[in-house]
């Protein structure tokens, strides 16, 4: 297994301060760099900039079309429990026990009490990293398929993780993983923050090719030449990212590849990557 070099953000917010803020690394300090060439029909954006600004503020071009596709439910409590009422005798209550006030017994009182109980969650993580003959419009849809997922787990009450990596490669010595938290188990379903990182291909290349730009600890040069290898279509990938301390055992990975495999069809993807309701 090849060495991995990986970073973690915890935020949309600290993966872009980072990637505004930080030089080059050595393999590509001086080299031409993917994030700020490439033209709008691979990226859909016309800079990295325009990138950063969408991925701070939001895809609006886009939210209203898919605002129309999921309605975000409320959801009372995040905190990864529900309360369960529970209706038992005491010697204070709301309400009296006739049968037990008459045989005198000190307990004649009705109550309630909550009982929190554990709910159901779900960690995903997905992967858009693709070749570059896959188009715009299809990563658009392969992002589409994964917040419908994360909807309908939410729908049927289960709370969902939700981490991006959009960038995953392997060269001749390293392999490399981003990996970006957007979405916690307490956090509701916010399509305007979700919108950009998970749909459009900016996030994915131009974003995903800035990171691989400035990661530290990055020294195979061939990445100069291609910026890797894409690795997340390759079978046993997980394994590596679980070996490597990247991502969890128990992590459900969707990756583009997944989705086309399974003709963006979302039940399907959800057999695929053994995610059940």
């Amino acid at each position: 297994m090849k060495e991995m070099v990986y970073e973690h953000f915890n935020s949309i917010g600290s993966m872009i301060n980072a990637l505004r803020t930080r030089p080059e690394n050595s393999v590509f300090k001086g080299k031409e760099l993917s994030s700020k060439n490439n033209d709008y029909s691979f990226n859909l954006t016309h800079s990295l900039d325009e990138a950063f600004d969408l991925c701070q503020n939001g895809w609006d071009e886009k939210l209203n079309e898919v605002k129309a596709q999921f309605a975000a439910a409320t959801r009372p409590n995040r905190n990864g429990t529900i309360d369960r009422r529970r209706t038992y005798n005491h010697v204070v209550g709301y309400a009296p026990n006739v049968p037990n006030a008459i045989l005198g017994l000190p307990q004649s009182m009705i109550t309630t009490d909550k009982q929190p109980q554990k709910v159901k969650v779900a960690s995903i993580v997905y992967s858009p990293t693709g070749l570059c003959d896959v188009t715009a419009d299809d990563l658009i849809k392969a992002g589409f398929i994964v917040l419908n997922i994360v909807n309908q787990l939410e729908l049927n009450g289960i709370r969902v993780n939700l981490v991006l990596q959009p960038k995953g490669s392997s060269a001749d010595h390293q392999g490399t993983a981003m990996l970006v938290d957007v979405k916690s188990y307490r956090d509701p379903l916010d399509l305007r923050k979700l919108c950009f990182p998970l749909i459009h291909p900016s996030f994915f290349r131009r974003l995903g090719f800035r990171w691989l730009e400035t990661v530290p600890g990055l020294t195979d040069t061939s990445y100069a030449c291609g910026y890797g290898h894409t690795t997340t279509g390759r079978d046993g990938y997980k394994e590596e990212l679980v070996k490597a301390g990247a991502i969890s055992e128990n992590d459900y990975y969707l990756s583009y590849y997944i989705i086309e495999q399974c003709k963006f069809d979302r039940d399907a993807v959800m057999k695929a990557a053994g995610i059940t309701i």
